[in-house]
């Protein structure tokens, strides 16, 4: 059932990602799949040691949700990054 949810999430993910890439400068899209995988990281160490189903549940949604964003991120810095 959470797996179902965190697909879900991770299309309003790619969304919110679009929304923040357009937010930023060229120069400073960068920092946006950093500081998503830093989140991302403290996600999957607090998702080990939670008590109840239900929070790990949530926390797999909140990774969906955040893992969707990277790929956008990286896709739209990539061009920026390599010398012509």
């Amino acid at each position: 059932f959470a797996v179902s949810w965190n697909s879900l999430a991770g299309g309003f993910g790619a969304v919110f990602g679009g929304f923040l890439l357009n937010r930023f400068a060229p120069a400073n899209r960068k920092w946006i799949p950093a500081v998503t995988m830093i989140l991302l990281a403290v996600c999957y160490f607090f998702a080990f040691q939670l008590p109840t189903v239900e929070t790990a549940a949530a926390v797999l949604i909140a990774v969906g949700f955040m893992s969707a964003i990277v790929p956008p991120a990286l896709y739209t810095i990539g061009p920026d990054i390599i010398p012509n």
